[in-house]
């Protein structure tokens, strides 16, 4: 891990969050902030992305710092909460996903500031004339191009609608729910799309055009039922190479 590139990351984080508060008070984050979920930064070519921190009542800390788990995968998690409880079931469930995820992959969010829900989230953009979203794009931006990534995974529908809103993926609302007769589609919606984004390259640092897949996975806080997960378990074993001589993050 590059602790220069955290660094840089985290104080990247912590201006922006100064900036955001300072201009909007009570209308902009008040619930805090929480940047990782998980103990990587930069160690592998694939970021894990949820969608953004849920709200704690004991918690509004401005949380910029790794953990000691990559949660949610080493740890066993508190089954209260529908989102831990299904992937919790599912990680137990699949054990070679467990231990791929566990070598190294960042586990991190879209939006880093807390709400409370999602439709808390896309009125929190509103409040702050879209700067949640436009400062969460120099974080993601960032990120990327810290991993040299190739490869996001983030949850459910609603996490690539927000994905393309972000960054602009030029995706429209059909491919987003993938319109196909045939496709899987709603809560156990799952599937693989790209995009170009300019990186900086490794051998002479010119920004050039790169492809990012995006592989979207059921939302945990929905997708509950274990025999409609294991096709999914399958499919994302498959598209992650487990098992062949790319098994690598």
């Amino acid at each position: 891990m590059s602790e220069k590139k955290l660094r840089e990351l985290q104080n990247l984080v912590l201006r922006l969050h100064e900036q955001m508060t300072q201009e909007f008070e009570n209308r902009g984050p008040t619930l805090g902030l929480a940047l990782f979920l998980g103990r990587h930064y930069a160690e592998s070519r694939t970021l894990l992305c949820g969608i953004n921190p849920g709200y704690s009542y004991d918690d509004r800390s401005v949380a910029v710092q790794l953990g000691p788990d990559n949660v949610p995968f080493e740890i066993q998690l508190p089954c209260d909460h529908a989102y831990w409880r299904n992937c919790s079931k599912f990680f137990s469930d699949h054990a070679e996903l467990r231990e791929w995820f566990i070598k190294g992959v960042t586990s991190t969010f879209l939006v880093p500031w807390r709400t409370r829900d999602s439709r808390e989230l896309w009125t929190l953009n509103e409040r702050t004339s879209g700067k949640v979203f436009d400062y969460s794009k120099l974080i993601l931006r960032q990120m990327i191009a810290d991993h040299e990534a190739n490869r996001l995974i983030v949850a459910g529908v609603e996490g690539l609608r927000l994905l393309n809103r972000i960054l602009g993926c030029g995706w429209t609302d059909s491919d987003i729910r993938n319109a196909d007769r045939d496709a899987r589609r709603g809560t156990y919606q799952w599937r693989t799309m790209t995009f170009q984004m300019e990186q900086p390259s490794s051998s002479t640092g010119d920004r050039v055009p790169a492809s990012i897949q995006v592989i979207q996975v059921p939302h945990f806080s929905r997708a509950s039922s274990r025999d409609l997960m294991k096709p999914c378990a399958q499919w994302l074993m498959r598209e992650l190479g487990i098992g062949s001589t790319s098994d690598v993050p």
